[in-house]
């Protein structure tokens, strides 16, 4: 009776947790941004595993640096946004450990740290008990890393650590479309600012002679 009803549980909690991969999906199709597709990571993450403080951050290896998206601590006993630890800055040596060697677990005994270095963020006078660090993966490339973080001792486990990686890489290609939407925005934009205010005449045909664009400039000529 007792392997039956563990079963039932077991089943009833991975359909759970796929109905909440299938809603996650369906809201990261609709984010316009970084910081509203880490918004609604940040709740599927609440709901399936828990914390009281969150990030996610994007690297980018070209340069060799971390972009902060969101960043979400417990202040006070209200969950709010903070500024983040590491803005734009060299990856510290547990960012390198999770962009290198995958998804890990940190139980900090005692509040100690071990061998890892950590850039506290939000209350920086209570350090978080239990840690779960998983890159965010799109096939072989890492594009970011997701944390949560409880409070309490032994927070989490084995199995959240794979649930976090579960989201981690589900959440990769939206975030890798909406950084390349946002960095076409604004070549878009200082292409245009560059454009309206040059005094020179710019504009641009198609192979059959027809105009696609004028700059102001241009458009002058024929008030």
């Amino acid at each position: 009776m007792q392997v039956i009803v563990r079963n039932i549980t077991k089943r009833k909690r991975l359909q759970f947790q796929n109905a909440q991969i299938t809603l996650l999906s369906q809201r990261l199709n609709s984010a316009t941004t970084q910081r509203e597709a880490a918004q609604v990571i940040a709740q599927a993450a609440q709901t399936l595993l828990g914390w009281d403080a969150f990030n996610l951050d994007l690297y980018s290896p070209e340069q060799d640096k971390m972009l902060s998206v969101l960043t979400i601590d417990e202040i006070a006993g209200r969950q709010q946004e903070t500024a983040p630890a590491n803005h734009l800055g060299t990856p510290t040596a547990c960012d390198r450990r999770v962009l290198r060697d995958g998804a890990c677990l940190i139980q900090r005994e005692g509040g100690a740290a071990g061998d890892f270095e950590f850039v506290r963020f939000g209350d920086k006078e209570r350090p978080s008990a239990s840690m779960l660090f998983a890159p965010i993966r799109n096939g072989a490339r890492v594009s970011g890393i997701v944390a949560v973080h409880s409070y309490k001792d032994h927070g989490y486990g084995e199995e959240d650590l794979a649930l976090l990686q579960l989201l981690g890489d589900h959440c990769a290609g939206a975030l890798e479309r909406l950084r390349a939407e946002e960095a076409l925005r604004e070549s878009q934009e200082r292409f245009h600012t560059f454009m309206d205010y040059t005094p020179v005449v710019a504009f641009m045909k198609n192979e059959a002679g027809q105009y696609l664009y004028g700059n102001p400039a241009w458009a002058r000529q024929f008030n």
